[in-house]
């Protein structure tokens, strides 16, 4: 039996290492591949890089994989933090994790490992991809408190054709164990929170290397002034802490007027609800479907159904059963079919 070359991402977490050591175990040749996707340049951050690196060497050390490091830096510049700035000048919430794995993760990675003479590559992601037909399928990981098909759902199809997920059919209990049974070093590692690469960051000091304070007016909805905002990037919509505003009762972010560079708040939990949306840049991951379908407008957010979605050109229009809260443009609005995942865009 001829064993595959497989390039993959070498974290520093518990998930890629536990990866790499299950496809080591299935005979694969594994590459340990470190992608170095933040620089002190860009911006200072709370960055973990340093860190993930050393965690991603031990591991490739403790399994004997060959170990590289992938400079792409400008590159991450380029086509994660530029998308990033300048949806928040929009007036929209991004979520650069999304496309970092659309722009980095499975385009330069993937290029850049076929061009060293991968077969595929892999990573330590909670999903799974079938192959039926000639097709590509991405469906949920297992684990549904762990599952990160929403992260993928910006990929195309094509880009996930030789990717491999060795997690993605197990819980993350399993994953915590295989680990310590294995006496990874990375084994007790907490998982990671934060900005893509980046690490834990208070946004608004990150942001001030980038945007200059530019205070505005925050008004009810029926445009009665009650305070002044720092700056429309620090906020989205559904926020209730940080607008320093006392009204008696909780108050919401419900709008951003960029031009008029207004923050809109409200006391009414209503003004929040909506059952239908709207999503751009659709994609779908196979064959358009209409029926049977449920959708997720954040990560967190459980499934909810949707009782249509209709599809001109670029645009879906698409109908919910309930009232969906605090739908946020600028995000990422994934629709499934079962657990597998059916299309994407994003919101407006």
């Amino acid at each position: 039996m001829q064993h595959r070359t497989i390039f993959l991402g070498l974290s520093g977490g518990v998930d890629s290492a536990v990866s790499a050591a299950l496809l080591q175990r299935r005979g694969e040749r594994v590459v340990g591949v470190f992608l170095e996707s933040w620089s002190e340049s860009l911006a200072p951050a709370a960055c973990e890089q340093t860190a993930d690196r050393r965690d991603a060497a031990r591991v490739a050390a403790h399994l004997h994989l060959p170990f590289l490091v992938l400079p792409c830096a400008e590159l991450y510049r380029e086509r994660v933090l530029a998308f990033f700035l300048h949806e928040l000048r929009a007036g929209r919430t991004p979520n650069p994790d999304v496309e970092c794995n659309a722009s980095i993760k499975f385009e330069v990675f993937r290029d850049v490992s076929r061009a060293a003479g991968a077969d595929a590559i892999a990573t330590g992601h909670y999903a799974r991809v079938e192959k039926k037909s000639g097709r590509v399928v991405l469906k949920k990981g297992v684990d549904p408190s762990k599952d990160q098909s929403y992260f993928l759902s910006r990929v195309a199809p094509s880009a996930l054709s030789d990717a491999e997920f060795p997690v993605g059919g197990l819980r993350k209990n399993a994953v915590r164990t295989l680990a310590k049974s294995l006496r990874l070093p990375n084994a007790a590692k907490p998982d990671s929170q934060g900005l893509c690469f980046v690490g834990k960051i208070a946004l608004p000091q990150f942001l001030r290397h980038f945007f200059a304070p530019t205070p505005g007016p925050i008004q009810t909805a029926d445009g009665q002034r009650i305070g002044e905002h720092t700056g429309l990037s620090q906020f989205t919509i559904g926020q209730r802490r940080g607008t320093h505003v006392a009204t008696g009762a909780p108050t919401y972010v419900v709008a951003k007027h960029v031009q008029a560079n207004t923050l809109v708040v409200s006391s009414r939990a209503t003004d929040l609800e909506r059952s239908q949306v709207q999503a751009d840049s659709w994609r779908w991951f196979g064959d358009p479907i209409s029926t049977g379908l449920t959708a997720k407008l954040r990560y967190r957010q459980p499934d909810q159904a949707v009782t249509s979605i209709a599809v001109r050109g670029a645009r879906a229009d698409v109908r919910f059963a309930r009232p969906q809260r605090a739908v946020t443009p600028g995000q990422v609005l994934v629709v499934y079919e079962g657990d597998r995942l059916a299309g994407s865009g994003i919101l407006v």
